[in-house]
């Protein structure tokens, strides 16, 4: 985030982010989403991502589900969802695709 701050960038992608908890330096990424001309945020509750996104888009939280990560020790592990999703949202990996077209 430091080096979108500094280049003033045009665009930038949130997806869950909250930069009061998430980032390192919460104020360097606040001041980056505020030099942006577009912040999209994709969250799947209210959150303070209304007060900094231009565009804010419904996706699924990740109880709902299933996906593959890399964990410190570099394994892979995967894991599936907890629930059923109680609506049709958006995965965050179809609105990155979307919003790439």
């Amino acid at each position: 985030m430091r080096d979108a701050a500094r280049a003033a960038a045009q665009g930038l992608s949130a997806p869950h982010a909250e930069p009061d908890f998430d980032c390192h330096d919460p104020r360097a990424a606040i001041k980056a989403m505020g030099a942006a001309d577009l912040v999209v945020a994709m969250a799947s509750y209210r959150s303070f991502a209304a007060d900094y996104a231009n565009v804010l888009l419904p996706v699924v939280p990740f109880t709902e589900t299933s996906g593959t990560y890399i964990n410190c020790e570099g394994r892979m592990q995967s894991f599936n969802g907890a629930v059923k999703p109680l609506a049709r949202r958006g995965r965050r990996g179809k609105c990155f695709a979307c919003s790439a077209i």
